[in-house]
């Protein structure tokens, strides 16, 4: 296997320019192609979301008002080969790639863990994301963006390094769990355990106070004691 065996590549676009010039709707065509979250994209566009908020909201079909942006916009849609944005792989093409080399690997815990659990720990979720991420019909992207970038780079260490990759992957994994004192391969999850506080001791009884010592002169009530002479 090697990183050219499935180049990178953009869901298909239909999108005729013509002749017209980029408009603020073509943002958010932009935005649904790459499917980028409006921070990721904003910040790679160079503009901030309350810029992004007048294009694409105040001003939807007018001609965007910064050139060097409409060209950049144009230049992504029509040469994406050449774009410098991240284009992430689908959830289901890199578990099938981790399943092929899982299978020549014995991961740990293989007999108590399904394969979408393991594919989950891998990427420092919890054992149960992987389920969520390969149900039928889950929306494209549902995984948090922090992971998302991480499984870019999961898929392509296995396209490149093979299971030697995974193997490495896997080494890293189990070290920054057992720094972290979790069975991660028992437990299923990246939770650390916790530990309960320590028992308080019990409370010593109240000691009953003393009784005061009546003084000369003292009033109770409406008595008054005097003393004697």
């Amino acid at each position: 296997m090697n990183p050219d065996s499935s180049p990178k590549h953009y869901p298909p676009l239909v999108l005729d320019l013509g002749d017209r010039p980029i408009v603020g709707r073509d943002l958010l065509l932009l935005q649904q192609w790459l499917g980028l979250d409006l921070t990721e994209l904003t910040a790679a566009l160079g503009i901030s979301p309350p810029r992004w908020r007048e294009l694409t909201t105040e001003r939807p079909d007018e001609p965007l008002d910064d050139p060097a942006l409409a060209l950049l916009v144009w230049s992504i849609l029509t040469f994406p080969a050449q774009s410098y944005l991240p284009v992430y792989p689908e959830v289901e093409a890199v578990y099938a790639t981790f399943q092929e080399l899982a299978d020549t690997l014995e991961l740990p815990g293989r007999r108590r863990l399904s394969a979408k659990k393991a594919f989950s720990l891998l990427l420092g979720r919890e054992g149960t994301s992987g389920f969520r991420w390969l149900a039928p019909g889950a929306p494209r992207g549902n995984a948090r963006q922090k992971t998302r970038r991480l499984m870019l780079v999961f898929d392509a260490v296995l396209r490149a390094h093979g299971a030697a990759g995974l193997r490495r992957w896997l080494e890293r994994v189990e070290l920054e769990a057992a720094q972290r004192g979790i069975d991660l391969w028992e437990r299923n999850s990246w939770r650390e355990k916790a530990v309960p506080p320590p028992a308080e001791p019990p409370a010593n009884p109240a000691t009953p106070p003393k009784p005061r010592r009546r003084q000369p002169g003292a009033v109770v009530g409406r008595c008054r004691y005097r003393k004697d002479r």
